[in-house]
């Protein structure tokens, strides 16, 4: 009989994680399930609500969006820090 355990954990955990099972003797496997990284519909459908608001939300000025290297900037100091 085969049985499976899922773990989930924080990728900084990971080497920690790895030397607790090398000496436990226990073998890893790698797999990618693309149905869990793709959003449902439901998560698309808010994310485009979200989206539609901010939009509306800008052009009556009640919010300031971010430009395009304001953007970038944020998006490279989440990439650093991650």
């Amino acid at each position: 009989m085969t049985k499976s355990i899922i773990i989930t954990f924080n990728e900084a955990d990971e080497s920690f994680l790895m030397t607790l099972f090398k000496r436990f003797k226990i073998k890893t496997k790698a797999t990618v399930n693309d149905e869990d990284n793709e959003p449902t519909k439901a998560e698309i459908l808010n994310d485009l609500k979200e989206a539609i608001a901010e939009l509306n939300a800008h052009k009556r000025g009640e919010l300031k969006l971010l430009s395009m290297e304001e953007l970038f900037a944020e998006l490279e100091h989440e990439k650093i820090k991650a």
